[in-house]
């Protein structure tokens, strides 16, 4: 007589099997993780990079208030958003914009605009550093030949524009804060 073939699978070879299914699905919601993380993180970098050109637009914008040394030594961390400048130089919404404003009015309310953001139909404010960024800040330094810092800031000077804001490292890398910056140069 001939023995019979066994056919199908074992108990143990069902669960051996359960086992490599479910470490391979482990790995792979660990790194949907660190996906949603990175893409975090990216679009922060986006955002202060957002920050950092339309802070620099501004500057190219308002020559005669960098002559007069009004941007420089310039930091979010001073600015309350709560009070709105006295001079509105644009039209924030459906209203009118205030009368025609001076260069150091514009200096007051670029850097207001730049922390604070612009206003919302529901009230509050939108958009600044502050909202855009976890812990967003933005500094602006003169700098003198050399890469140091001048206080105050003189006509023709190159102006350093930082953005600072703090990301999330991975829990398994002890899901800590860490702070990242960027920075830009200008000569207005």
């Amino acid at each position: 007589m001939r023995p019979h073939a066994l056919r199908g699978f074992t108990l143990i070879e069902a669960l051996i099997a359960l086992v490599v299914l479910s470490l391979g699905l482990l790995g792979i919601a660990g790194l949907q993780i660190y996906g949603v993380r990175d893409t975090q993180n990216s679009y922060y970098r986006s955002q202060a990079a957002i920050v950092m050109n339309d802070m620099a637009e501004r500057i190219y914008a308002n020559v005669p208030a960098v002559q007069q040394g009004r941007y420089g030594g310039f930091d979010t961390r001073n600015v309350v958003c709560s009070t709105s400048p006295a001079n509105i130089c644009m039209r924030e919404t459906s209203g009118t914009a205030s009368a025609a404003c001076t260069s150091d009015q514009m200096a007051v309310y670029d850097k207001f605009s730049v922390t604070c953001g612009l206003p919302q139909n529901s009230g509050g404010r939108n958009g600044g550093v502050a909202d855009l960024l976890p812990g967003g800040r933005v500094q602006i330094d003169c700098l003198d030949s050399a890469g140091g810092v001048l206080t105050p800031c003189t006509q023709g000077t190159r102006m350093r524009i930082s953005v600072s804001w703090n990301e999330r490292l991975a829990k398994g890398e002890g899901g800590a804060l860490f702070g990242q910056s960027i920075q830009m140069v200008v000569q207005p």
